[in-house]
Order: structure tokens, then C-alpha cells, then sequence
């Protein structure tokens, strides 16, 4: 259906007009998306991934308004200074879109160690050093009265 409206002309509600946001796992799948809808809705994006080529390649469909960097969410000091550089970048941020995840197939009973610990470090790991490194950010920020309804994230008041 939004295909078709976008084809149509018939969409333009901006919804995130003017918005500045970091979208982890740019690269591909949910987070690809995040990043074009993001875009598509009036935000400034900068895209994080490990998957260079494909990161690089999802911000070119996405238009002038996102930029990709490599990251990798699993290594604390990498994620606080990309997300540095990115806030300052961006001159502030108001939506932070957690989305960088990894999946293994393997059955539980044969996993092994190293692929549990990249597992871990991502998907869990990773999501807490981005929340970290967001909230780092967010006492940079005036303090909001209200949140965002796309993200638990504070943000300034229109």
C-alpha cells in the first residue's frame, strides 16, 4: 500500500522533518529499512554497520540525507566515539534506532563459544553500549518534557 502511494504521489506526511538520528545495522534487513524510511519521513540519518559494502550501498538508495559509518556495535570504545562524531556531525540527535542484531542458526546444543559470545555481544551487548553512548549524548541536549513516539528516546520540543 505505501508502495503504491509513494508511486502515486499521494505521500508526503514528513514525520520526522528536520529529526537527526543514528540507525545501528544500517547494512541490510529491518535496520536498511529503518534507515530509508527514516530518510524518506525528513530525518537525517547516519547508518552504522560492519558490512561496509552494503552499508554504503543502502545510504546511495536512501538520498543526500544519510551518511554510513563503519561500526562495530560490540566494541564499547568504537561505538562512543562514532556516536560522538556522529551526534556532532548531525548537531545534535533526537531519534536513536537500536536495530544492529546478528543470527545464528546453529542448535543450541552445538553452538560454540565464539559464536555465542558474537551472538551475545550484539544483540544484547551491543544494544546497551548504543543506549549508553545515545544517553552520553542526551545530557549534551536540553532536557525534553515529551518523548518521541518512535523511540523511548527524550527529545526538545518542536
Amino acid at each position: 500500500m505505501l508502495d503504491d502511494m509513494l508511486e502515486a504521489g499521494s505521500y508526503a506526511p514528513m514525520l520526522l522533518k528536520d529529526r537527526r538520528a543514528i540507525v545501528t545495522g544500517g547494512a541490510s534487513g529491518i535496520g536498511a529499512a529503518t534507515v530509508r524510511a527514516y530518510v524518506r519521513e525528513g530525518a537525517r540519518v547516519v547508518s552504522l554497520d560492519v558490512n561496509d559494502a552494503e552499508g554504503k550501498r543502502v545510504v546511495a538508495d536512501a538520498g543526500a540525507a544519510a551518511s554510513y559509518v563503519h561500526c562495530d556495535i560490540a566494541d564499547r570504545r568504537q561505538v562512543f566515539e562514532v556516536f560522538e562524531r556522529a551526534v556532532a556531525g548531525l548537531g545534535g540527535l533526537d531519534v536513536m534506532a537500536n536495530v544492529a542484531g546478528v543470527e545464528r542458526r546453529t542448535p543450541a546444543e552445538n553452538i560454540p563459544d565464539e559464536e555465542w559470545d558474537l551472538v551475545f555481544g550484539v544483540n544484547v551487548k551491543g544494544t546497551l553500549k548504543g543506549a549508553a553512548a545515545s544517553s552520553t549524548s542526551d545530557r549534551e541536549l536540553e532536557s525534553a518534557a515529551r518523548s518521541d513516539p518512535l523511540t523511548t528516546r527524550p527529545r526538545k520540543a518542536p
